[in-house]
């Protein structure tokens, strides 16, 4: 997964902003006539900017090394495919999240959301929470992903069916993920799960 902060074409727009941005502080102050002494004077804006601008990037890189990706995808456990049909026997899903980056201080969770007319199965894993006000929903804290998993990748599996109530009707829907957390430490990226139920 690349974080879009990360790509190239980011950091060279990025580049060129703090440039402009940098011409302008030369222009109130010539930074470089603290370092360095030019036999001509118009030299100190040109090297003014480049040390405003080498400035300014460094502290962007600094900021980006400080964030964590967070790769959410919810796919049929069988077939790998991010569509599943469902029908009167359980069908098996799988969640999996990537974390790469910065893992120092987590505390935030990522929330799995299944339709109201799906009943869910979690199967055996102490990482999985349900919401205390929402059955539909369930809480998995990403510190435990780095505590528990020498590779930073969390594994869970659900079956899911139609709730008998829900029968008589045909269905479509989807299954959620949603990072919690501020956007400028967390990288994130979902890939949801689409579940169709049809009368036969």
């Amino acid at each position: 997964m690349r974080d879009k902060l990360q790509s190239d074409i980011f950091k060279t727009l990025s580049t060129a902003f703090f440039a402009a941005i940098s011409y302008f502080f030369a222009e109130l102050f010539q930074i470089s006539t603290l370092i360095f002494k030019f036999s001509d004077t118009k030299w100190h804006v040109t090297a003014s900017v480049a040390i405003y601008t080498a400035v300014l990037n460094s502290f962007l890189l600094y900021a980006l090394s400080k964030r964590t990706s967070v790769q959410v995808v919810i796919i049929e456990r069988k077939d790998k495919s991010d569509k599943i049909r469902l029908d009167d026997k359980p069908r098996a899903t799988e969640v999996r999240i990537n974390l790469n980056g910065n893992l120092n201080k987590i505390k935030n969770n990522v929330e799995i959301i299944f339709p109201q007319w799906i009943d869910v199965m979690a199967k055996g894993s102490p990482d999985l929470k349900q919401s205390e006000n929402d059955s539909q929903k369930y809480l998995i804290d990403l510190s435990d992903i780095v505590h528990n998993s020498e590779i930073e990748v969390g594994i869970y599996y659900f079956d899911i069916t139609i709730k008998p109530i829900y029968e008589e009707s045909g269905r479509k829907g989807e299954v959620l993920a949603k990072v919690n957390g501020n956007k400028f430490r967390y990288a994130k990226n979902v890939k949801k799960l689409t579940v169709h139920y049809s009368i036969e």
